[in-house]
């Protein structure tokens, strides 16, 4: 059917669409629902907007006074009366005729071309019954669908027969399935769906839709298919989600989705494929789609009406599973138990700096030199690192070897108990070809050869079980004799990537961006017989799992540049957004958010690409800040092009000690990240995460992408902006106290929803403590080893109620077979421990308290005789508790406990360290001009980096 009519609708006019379309459920009662302004006529009419009443409200009610009454008028069930922002664009070609012969509405106005409500590409449901008895058959997979056209908008035939499958695998996790008659999913374990979390509606017969709901709660829409088409043609599927309006959607590798579409096809300026959203509703609850396509994925959301276009340019199923949560973090473990996908917990050294350069490609006698300077000075200056990638182009030339100019290099790192952490491209040279069948091929069967960095290589086609035998056994031959010293692999390129500037357009009806392939693979190279577009996604995840199996994950590590999902699983992600990267304030940026996008996707161990970028100058403030920001990311990493920007080669003084302590700061929480990875490895949940995850009630939390959070514990927010003196920090609606982590000032006064401006120069990080919460903080040494073998000080931070009590929680993971959870209150702290087969030590030395109202410590006492001090600390009331000596394994479980003057509660008055603004007013960060003398260029000390955080200049006032 062609709609024969052109609509012309002003911008603005036009009802807003309810929650899904409420299509007819028997045959007999297709009708319209009633439209009271439409402005969709059977007939052409020319109006102005003088006229428009007399143009187009007298003409409607004429129209259906004199042929409502006729027995032969059938009005169709559609309109295309829809708002701008609910309009799903239909085709590309923007002219009326081609918009008219596709069957879809025109907006002469706007120049619009959409799809009508239904769409006219809508399946209709055979053998029609009733509802019950289609969501009956819907559980049973034998719920069919025909079409309703013969052709897509672009002209193609489409499937004429589909089939809608609902699987609850799981009372938390519920599969969808729309597949062709050759494609049919396995059978896979189930439950009942009434016993699951969910319920299914089904509309029909003529249109098909479908809604998801909470079981538990009948209004509570999850989703709906019925605001735009289904669509099931060659090389193109679409489908759309409609959202409840008010909830926000994350994901897709990023933080909040926009507008402006993602296309997910890794490249060297996407390298990130992981299409999985969480749904957070006002009330903070949530959910989770992961949509199971390895090819081709575009989505667009309608921002102002929360409809999600999805669009894959290889599917012959839609296949996704929707998660119940209610939480993130429930969403995120039932996300990552599906199918295997929780994220490896990484060796500890992991968590330390790692050190790489992409200098004298040619020239390896001078990139030694490179790599011996960086390890003299680190050592003389007492720089904490734990890994050197000798040269991003070490093994370039693809032939599984390390030259021999580098073996003095490796002997030196190894014998200073440093680890090589070797960057590897998944190419191969052309020359090591010897089986076909083991490599990527070209369309007629042969072994593709492109060329990559001035050499032809091939492409192993790991998803080929042999393919993985034979290039495991290459990669042992590379670390025969340096077992001990090689740490892992940093997988560069393998999106998979070719040196090439030529654009083709593929032979498809609907190409993203232009072309697909740009800097990769040609579509339709193939793996066996299937075409690359199909797998392409995937590829990465491959590639890391072919390296992992050659490698104990318990002691090695995988970073790889493109992700997909599960790529947690073997390790972590080491990329930008993009392969090449600026130091800019953007970037800078988008490195946050990539590292939280990632571990959105179930990829915890992330840093959002080098620090301070790859290619080109930087600035020296920009790179401080870049530190200090990286420096709580789980995953901080450091390589560029000359002029280099590790820590003993940035150009000034200051520059270097400020990274130093940056770096001292990181170390002295490594114990705290590790009992967060242990979490994250069993429960999926990030560690550094968007504020949203731990505050889905406050919607305020869900814009919030210049601070995030590290753990739940910890948040931290870096300046964006060149001159920051002072930098907004929203404190979330939550009744509890805010401390700078260093020095414990309070940063407000218990009131939460409130946007605060804290100090933050250009040397110092902002970094608060949540109220309720304990840190585990070590003395930072130059390993990561050094450090966690260290005993361990306790930050508190109480959460204080109005009668006075006071509380925190926190625990501390070493290993698998170590764990303690520590509680306090205004007057104790307890401790439990779990310490089984060890013979280690765990000692607990001191405890700093915040949030306590006093003047004095009178006496400190636990059930143990440690023989430890206590005093309060002038200027920020904080309790100090010294020399405790505790070993915690030995001890068990206990308590400490402390007597203190309390100020009376009628004089106290705390002001907190910063100013409170109104939380509704936008506030830019205060800037102050820069300075035109030089910095000056003297060495750093070579004196043992501070532990703590640099104190954190007070900010003044704002009324």
């Amino acid at each position: 059917m062609k709609l024969q009519k052109t609509v012309y609708i002003q911008e603005g006019h036009g009802e807003e669409p309810s929650s899904h379309y409420e299509a007819p459920l028997d045959k007999e009662e297709l009708v319209p629902r009633p439209q009271q302004n439409s402005l969709c006529t059977p007939m052409r009419t020319c109006y102005t907007c003088v006229i428009l009443v007399l143009a187009v409200v007298v003409p409607v009610v004429t129209f259906f006074a004199v042929f409502s009454n006729n027995p032969e008028f059938q009005p169709e069930p559609w309109t295309c009366n829809v708002k701008a922002d609910h309009r799903v664009p239909c085709a590309t070609e923007k002219t009326e005729t081609a918009c008219l012969q596709a069957s879809c509405c025109w907006n002469g106005i706007d120049l619009a071309c959409f799809h009508s409500i239904p769409s006219q590409y809508s399946y209709s449901v055979k053998d029609w019954k009733n509802n019950k008895w289609a969501v009956n058959e819907l559980e049973t997979a034998n719920l069919s669908l025909t079409s309703r056209m013969e052709t897509s908008p672009y002209g193609r035939p489409v499937e004429r027969l589909l089939h809608t499958l609902v699987v609850a695998t799981s009372a938390d996790h519920l599969r969808l399935y729309i597949y062709s008659e050759t494609d049919k999913p396995e059978d896979t374990e189930r439950i009942p769906l009434n016993s699951s979390r969910f319920r299914a509606e089904v509309y029909g017969p003529e249109y098909y839709s479908l809604q998801i709901y909470r079981q538990e709660d009948s209004s509570s829409l999850l989703f709906s298919t019925s605001r735009g088409p289904v669509i099931a043609s060659e090389n193109y599927w679409e489908l759309s989600l409609q959202f409840p309006k008010e909830a926000a959607l994350f994901g897709l590798g990023g933080v909040r989705l926009s507008s402006k579409p993602k296309l997910l096809y890794s490249s060297g300026h996407r390298l990130s494929a992981n299409p999985f959203i969480i749904v957070v509703e006002t009330d903070g609850s949530a959910y989770g789609i992961l949509f199971n396509s390895t090819g081709p994925l575009e989505f667009q959301l309608l921002e102002n009406s929360n409809l999600l276009i999805v669009k894959s340019l290889s599917t012959v199923r839609w296949d996704f599973s929707v998660f119940a949560g209610p939480t993130p973090a429930d969403v995120m473990h039932q996300y990552t138990s599906a199918d295997g996908l929780h994220p490896v917990l990484p060796p500890s050294w992991v968590l330390g700096l790692h050190i790489c350069r992409d200098t004298a490609k040619d020239n390896e006698t001078l990139a030694a030199e490179d790599a011996l300077y960086f390890i003299k000075e680190a050592m003389a200056t007492g720089l904490p690192y734990e890994s050197d990638c000798l040269q991003e182009g070490l093994l370039y030339q693809m032939s599984f070897t390390i030259p021999e100019s580098m073996e003095h290099v490796i002997e030196e790192i190894q014998r200073m108990q440093r680890r090589i952490l070797l960057s590897l491209p998944p190419h191969v040279n052309s020359s090591l070809v010897t089986i076909d069948e083991l490599f990527v091929l070209t369309e007629d069967q042969q072994v593709l050869s492109q060329e990559y960095h001035s050499l032809n290589v091939s492409y192993p086609d790991f998803f080929n079980e042999v393919t993985g035998t034979w290039f495991r056994e290459n990669l042992n031959n590379l670390m025969t004799g340096r077992e001990d010293v090689v740490g892992g692999f940093v997988l560069q390129d393998n999106w998979p990537a070719v040196n090439t500037t030529e654009d083709k357009t593929e032979n498809m009806v609907y190409v993203p961006e232009g072309t697909l392939s740009r800097g990769t693979l040609w579509w339709e190279v193939r793996h066996g017989s299937t075409p690359h577009y199909k797998l392409h996604n995937k590829y990465s995840l491959q590639n890391a799992k072919s390296v992992a199996s050659s490698l104990q994950l318990e002691k090695h590590l995988v970073l790889t540049a493109a992700t997909y999902t599960g790529s947690g699983t073997v390790g972590g992600s080491h990329a930008h957004t993009q392969a090449d990267v600026a130091c800019t304030w953007s970037n800078m940026k988008d490195a946050l958010e990539m590292a939280l996008g990632q571990g959105l996707a179930g990829i915890p161990l992330a840093g959002g690409g080098s620090v301070c970028g790859t290619t080109g100058s930087y600035d020296d403030e920009l790179c401080i800040r870049w530190y200090l920001m990286s420096s709580m990311l789980p995953l901080m990493r450091v390589s560029s092009e000359m002029p280099l920007r590790d820590p003993v080669n940035l150009k000034f003084g200051y520059a270097r000690e400020a990274v130093k302590r940056a770096l001292a700061l990181r170390y002295s929480l490594l114990a705290y990240f590790y009992s967060l990875f242990h979490n994250a490895s069993s429960e999926g949940v990030p560690i550094a995460r968007p504020m949203f995850f731990d505050f889905p009630s406050d919607n305020k939390t869900w814009t919030e992408n210049e601070q995030f959070m590290v753990g739940p514990a910890l948040l931290v927010r870096p300046a964006f902006y060149k001159n920051a003196v002072s930098v907004p920090v929203y404190l979330p609606n939550e009744n509890t106290t805010w401390y700078h982590f260093g020095g414990g000032h309070k940063v407000n006064n218990g009131t939460g929803e409130v946007t605060v401006g804290v100090t933050s120069l250009d040397k110092e990080l902002v970094l608060l403590l949540r109220g309720g919460f304990i840190v585990p903080v070590q003395k930072a040494k130059p390993t990561v080893s050094e450090t966690l073998s260290g005993p361990y000080n306790l930050v508190v931070g109480l959460k204080c109620n109005e009668n006075g009590t006071c509380s925190a929680f926190g625990d501390l993971t070493v290993d698998s077979n170590i764990k303690f959870t520590f509680s306090a209150t205004e007057r104790e702290l307890s401790f439990q421990s779990v310490c089984v087969n060890t013979t280690s030590s765990s000692t607990l030395e001191n405890i700093s308290v915040y949030g306590l109202n006093m003047t004095a410590c009178l006496n400190v006492s636990s059930s143990f005789n440690t023989g430890a001090s206590c005093a309060v600390a002038e200027g920020n009331q904080i309790l100090e508790i010294t020399d405790l000596q505790l070993d915690l394994c030995s001890k068990g479980d206990g308590q400490i406990h402390w007597e203190v003057t309390d100020i009376p509660q009628s004089t106290t008055t705390i002001k907190p360290e910063t100013s409170t603004i109104n939380p509704e007013t936008t506030t830019k960060p205060k800037t102050t001009e820069p300075e035109t003398t030089e910095p000056k260029t003297t060495e750093p000390e070579t004196t043992e980096p501070k532990t703590t955080e640099p104190e954190t200049t007070e900010t003044e006032t704002t009324n």
